[in-house]
């Protein structure tokens, strides 16, 4: 990251050289003049959107306001979003003068799925829903697709779920993610499971979220481990009525 001091030190130098006060300087760039002196103490450090200010102030580069830092080119690069792409590594040795709120508008170079996962908090569903469904070949194991879900719009998620069905292994996984899918789509990849013996407890979970049908062959395959009506109760909202009378007459 950057030297504070190196960087306070040169806001001060250039502030002096323009014959201005901490108080005028505030007073031109809208903030405090705490903030100012805050700066030039080292205590903090301009954002990107205050750099772009006072080198414009100074009529000075990003080189000349850093002392010439190893980091002033991707600075550079981050004052003119889109013109130029940069990769999340960059962003996140920047983190510091990047407001979250501003990481949506640059043009960001996607190269792994800890790319996408690193950005999703910052950049909005609808950005990073665009952003998953340009690199779905980058979103090839359940446990990326588990991790995902939360950020990402219901139809990408369908999809995403339908080109890995194979690849679920467990009714965990399922259970997972089926907040995040169509009721089709979960219907779909719980009939993979439909047959096994699962417990109560994980019927319970997807049941909410499945075909009625689905969830009587569940219930169908695991019928030994219902031992009184208290275990049925969970249940009984999401079964045919015909699986509850059946399970009833026992």
């Amino acid at each position: 990251m950057f030297d504070l001091a190196r960087v306070g030190k040169q806001i001060k130098k250039y502030r002096i050289a323009a014959d201005m006060t901490q108080m005028e300087l505030a007073e031109k760039m809208g903030i405090s003049f705490q903030a100012v002196s805050s700066w030039e103490r080292s205590e903090t450090m301009p954002d990107i959107s205050r750099m772009t200010e006072l080198v414009e102030l100074f009529h000075i580069t990003v080189d000349e306001l850093l002392d010439y830092q190893d980091k002033a080119k991707c600075v550079e690069t981050l004052m003119h979003p889109q013109e130029q792409e940069i990769s999340v590594k960059e962003l996140q040795e920047l983190e510091g003068i990047v407001k979250p709120s501003n990481v949506r508008k640059y043009k960001i170079k996607i190269e792994s799925f800890e790319d996408i996962i690193y950005l999703a908090p910052f950049v909005g569903r609808e950005m990073i829903t665009e952003m998953a469904g340009n690199h779905k070949e980058l979103l090839t194991q359940v446990e990326m697709l588990i991790l995902i879900a939360p950020f990402i719009e219901r139809k990408l998620m369908d999809e995403l779920v339908e080109e890995n069905l194979g690849k679920f292994t467990s009714i965990q996984e399922l259970i997972s993610i089926v907040p995040f899918i169509s009721r089709k789509t979960a219907s779909e990849a719980a009939q993979l499971f439909a047959d096994q013996n699962l417990t109560l407890e994980d019927i319970a979970s997807i049941a909410p979220f499945v075909n009625r049908d689905i969830v009587d062959k569940m219930v169908i395959a695991c019928q030994h481990n219902i031992k009184n009506m208290q275990d049925i109760i969970p249940l009984a909202p999401f079964v045919s009525r015909d699986m509850l009378q059946q399970i009833l007459n026992r």
